[in-house]
């Protein structure tokens, strides 16, 4: 598989940073291709203030899905904003949407409705710095599906809330 990427700093406030990836990737299906381009942009409107906007375009050949298709695709999108309020705290919010419409990046084929799903989600994250190496991060997450993609006490639905912690120590 071939990787390549390029990167551009038109100036200190603004850079764009492009990606892709082009290969067999399925096990013994060498004949299989992948390739998936990602670009991203970041805006450093303020000190505090940094919006970034990504998106993903992929296509296999020769797909393996639930439609056994010849050729696939997906792509997705996603965006940022992230506040410093200071040395130690930042606020962040985090917006994404994905399209699977072959099904064959999620696997996901609902019975009378075929294959595929479209998803978004919605991540609003507070980040606290607690000494050097050290950061706490908390966040609520809520996804959606245009299917019931999600599973909940063995029922298929089409969204779903989180609540998560992390401490992540960094050397």
């Amino acid at each position: 598989t071939l990787l390549a990427g390029v990167a551009i700093n038109p100036t200190n406030m603004l850079s764009f940073y492009v990606s892709g990836t082009y290969g067999p990737e399925q096990n013994d299906n060498g004949h299989s291709n992948r390739g998936v381009v990602t670009a991203v942009t970041t805006l450093k409107a303020t000190d505090e203030l940094t919006f970034v906007v990504d998106a993903d375009y992929g296509n296999e050949t020769d797909a393996a899905g639930p439609t056994m298709m010849k050729s696939a695709d997906w792509y997705g999108v996603a965006g940022y904003a992230i506040y410093q309020v200071n040395d130690k705290l930042s606020l962040n919010f985090r917006a994404e949407g994905f399209a699977d419409p072959d099904g064959v990046r999620t696997g996901f084929q609902e019975p009378g409705y075929g294959p595929g799903v479209t998803a978004w989600e919605v991540t609003p994250t507070v980040a606290y710095q607690i000494m050097d190496g050290l950061l706490w991060r908390g966040e609520y997450r809520h996804d959606e599906a245009d299917k019931r993609f999600y599973e909940k006490d063995s029922n298929m639905i089409r969204g779903q809330d989180t609540i998560a912690t992390e401490l992540i120590y960094a050397f």
